[in-house]
């Protein structure tokens, strides 16, 4: 069952998008695009995500939660050792699938994914360095 305030919010968000533009929206995602050119990025990202998970709580049951943890196990426990090359050896143990998923997009710093370089740093350095031996620092 989905959080009471959730669907207040929801209710909410679009009770104040129909009021504004005079009309009945079949859902908050139809409101909101009405009205995208009045409203901010961020204001647009925040609803949709209102509406993505209230969208997803309304399925989320005991029953449901019970089914998942279940398939789960059956599935981990029917697994072959070797079945992931990437959970073998001594990266088994600290395996981080987000590091993972950042690594294969390529984002810096993760999971051994290109390092961000400090271009700024280093060039105000060597310029900090070259003045000082220029003055008889060194």
């Amino acid at each position: 069952m989905a959080h009471p305030r959730l669907v207040e919010l929801h209710s909410e968000l679009l009770n104040v998008l129909a009021e504004y533009g005079n009309t009945h929206y079949i859902g908050l995602r139809q409101a909101a695009h009405a009205h995208r050119r009045k409203l901010s990025a961020t204001v647009l990202r925040r609803i949709r995500a209102v509406d993505v998970t209230l969208a997803v709580m309304r399925h989320v049951t005991g029953a449901s939660c019970s089914n998942l943890v279940a398939e789960l196990r059956s599935q981990l426990a029917s697994a072959k050792p070797g079945d992931d090359p990437h959970l073998q050896g001594p990266q088994a143990a600290r395996f981080d699938p987000w590091a993972a998923a950042a690594a294969a997009q390529g984002l810096p710093g993760a999971c051994g994914g290109p390092q961000k370089e400090t271009h700024q740093e280093t060039k105000t350095n060597t310029n900090v360095d070259a003045a000082w031996t220029r003055s008889g620092g060194a």
